[in-house]
């Protein structure tokens, strides 16, 4: 009677081993799946190793290789926003950064000819006077008038006035180093 008994509980133990096996085996695989869809994985089709499985693993299964599909194709679709968002925010820094570059260049140069403004001039002297004071040294200032510009103006036209400031800035640029 122990023999059968004993007998008796390990075949027990082996077909709970084996319906444990049969059921959760799938299962396991189903939270392996999840686990690497999770961690971003791609899944690629989830299949039951034993034909023998239940039904309703099966459409556990079927279930999960469905959401885990459309999850992908979500993914996907958030990815190509992201990455195309990302582009037109990088396109607008750099229009705002040339907008940016084109203010400061307009603030501190003239509009006509180009050359620095007075207060492009006025911040330089004062750098320059700075740097010759701290190393005692001595620094020029030319200062360039066109007498008889106003009579081009008031005889001639702005327009003319203006070709003619264009001229003269061209030139001097011209002989000027960087």
């Amino acid at each position: 009677v122990l023999f059968f008994s004993a007998l008796g509980l390990l075949l027990a133990i082996g077909i709970s081993w084996r319906l444990t096996d049969y059921i959760l085996g799938p299962v396991n695989s189903l939270i392996e799946a999840a686990q690497s869809l999770e961690r971003g994985d791609r899944i690629a089709g989830l299949a039951v190793k034993r034909r023998m499985a239940p039904r309703e693993i099966h459409h556990l299964l079927n279930a999960f290789d469905h959401m885990a599909h459309e999850v992908s194709q979500v993914r996907d679709h958030l990815e190509t926003q992201v990455a195309v968002r990302t582009q037109a925010l990088l396109n607008e820094v750099e229009r705002r950064k040339q907008l940016e570059q084109q203010l400061i260049k307009q603030a501190i140069h003239d509009a006509l000819t180009g050359l620095p403004n007075r207060r492009l001039l006025t911040s330089r002297l004062t750098s320059a006077l700075a740097l010759a004071s701290r190393h005692r040294q001595i620094i020029a200032l030319f200062f360039l008038d066109l007498d008889g510009f106003k009579q081009v103006n008031d005889s001639y036209g702005h327009q003319v006035g203006d070709k003619l400031l264009v001229q003269v800035s061209a030139r001097l640029q011209s002989n000027l180093r960087t």
